[in-house]
């Protein structure tokens, strides 16, 4: 009898396990929607062309600054530029994004230059019917690749993993693939990231001396607030590949702090990299 007690715990601990693992893990890859539809020009005119975020370590040092431009007519153009004056292992660098999405707000066309003390890295990738294709090219190296868009969902950086995202539900998920800056430079890790990203709750924080009532949007390594009635990132915080966990936090824009942050990391290529 104890035996046979023993077997049946031990059943019904797989079982349970088992189930766990399948509503965990494995239903949210089975019911991933159509990833968050890009920003289209009425939001921009009503939430701004402009947005600025500060980027911290883990003691709340500042090390960073990333500063977006929208413009949309049919479609909707972002570019970024991102300072850091100490990116975890890479140090002073430079990342620019341009990013082009069709009418129907999908990622059609992105190119990425990450600048620093190394040769300078470029990628460029471009929609097809059925599959996303990238080319990368760092000095004497360079590659093609293609990833599958089923697979791909939707493209963004490991530092801001997440732009402006309207419309959210608790409940939806959504694939992407994450471009990790350091993995181009130094060649260590996956250039791009699959993630499966969820909407697990809300939660009202105080940002800029005002209570926000915010989504939680979770992936691996990945934790966002995003403002329920405008669709703005408020807050994100992110263990990256290497280099510990960053803080990316939503600020007023400020044109002249992004011109003070590029005069740096050019008087940091002057001194010893290449120019910008």
């Amino acid at each position: 009898m104890p035996h046979r007690m023993m077997g049946f715990a031990i059943v019904l601990f797989w079982v349970i396990a088992t189930s766990w693992l399948v509503w965990h893990d494995i239903v949210p890859v089975w019911t991933a929607q159509d990833p968050p539809k890009v920003v289209a020009s009425n939001w921009v005119r009503r939430h701004g062309e402009k947005v600025q975020f500060g980027v911290y370590d883990e003691s709340g040092r500042w090390i960073g600054g990333i500063w977006t431009e929208y413009s949309s007519a049919t479609s909707t153009d972002r570019e970024d530029e991102i300072y850091f004056d100490d990116l975890p292992v890479l140090g002073p660098a430079c990342v620019h994004v341009k990013s082009i999405f069709d009418v129907d707000g999908r990622l059609d066309e992105i190119d990425i230059s990450v600048l620093g003390a190394w040769d300078p890295v470029r990628i460029h990738g471009e929609r097809f019917p059925s599959q996303f294709a990238f080319k990368i090219d760092a000095g004497a190296f360079q590659q093609t690749f293609k990833i599958d868009l089923d697979l791909a969902g939707m493209f963004s950086a490991t530092f801001r993993p997440f732009d402006a995202m309207p419309e959210l539900s608790v409940g939806q998920a959504w694939r992407m693939q994450v471009f990790n800056p350091i993995a181009a430079v130094t060649g260590i890790g996956d250039k791009f990231i699959p993630m499966l990203v969820s909407v697990v709750g809300r939660e009202v924080i105080r940002i800029d001396g005002r209570l926000r009532d915010c989504f939680i949007v979770q992936a691996s390594g990945v934790k966002a607030w995003v403002e329920r009635s405008s669709g703005v990132v408020l807050h994100q915080e992110i263990t990256l590949p290497i280099g510990g966990t960053i803080t990316v936090r939503y600020e007023r824009y400020d044109d002249d702090a992004r011109r003070r942050a590029a005069k740096r990391f050019e008087s940091h290529q002057l001194a010893g990299g290449p120019r910008l």
